[in-house]
This record gives structure tokens, C-alpha cells and sequence, in this order.
């Protein structure tokens, strides 16, 4: 039992470190005309908050 604990503990680490080494790519975004602020990429909404100031809300969900 302690060897599967240690396992699934050292390949959630690896997990871990892997995907904090990636970056979003950085876009150029403009602010929408239509004050829909919807984006499909963590990139653009990143750089459309960076552009105006503001937070960023984050919305995700799934349905298993």
C-alpha cells in the first residue's frame, strides 16, 4: 500500500513540475467592440487584462 502512495505521489509531482514549466503564448488582443468579453485562450484574455487594467475571473467546469 505505501509503494502505491509513493508512486501516485511522485507521478503527481511530475505532473506538477511539467506543467508549471509551460508559458502561454503571448497574442495581441484589442478590447472587443462589443463588450462580449469572451476568450478562448488564457493568452488573450491575459493580455487584453494586462491592456486594461482589470483582474481576470477564470470560468471553467466539466461534466463527468
Amino acid at each position: 500500500m505505501k509503494k502505491k502512495i509513493f508512486s501516485l505521489a511522485v507521478i503527481l509531482m511530475a505532473v506538477v513540475a511539467v506543467s508549471c514549466g509551460k508559458k502561454a503564448d503571448e497574442a495581441q488582443v484589442s478590447a472587443p467592440a462589443s463588450g462580449n468579453y469572451y476568450y478562448a485562450t488564457f493568452a488573450e484574455a491575459k493580455v487584453a487584462a494586462e491592456a486594461s487594467g482589470k483582474s481576470m475571473v477564470l470560468d471553467f467546469y466539466t461534466d463527468w
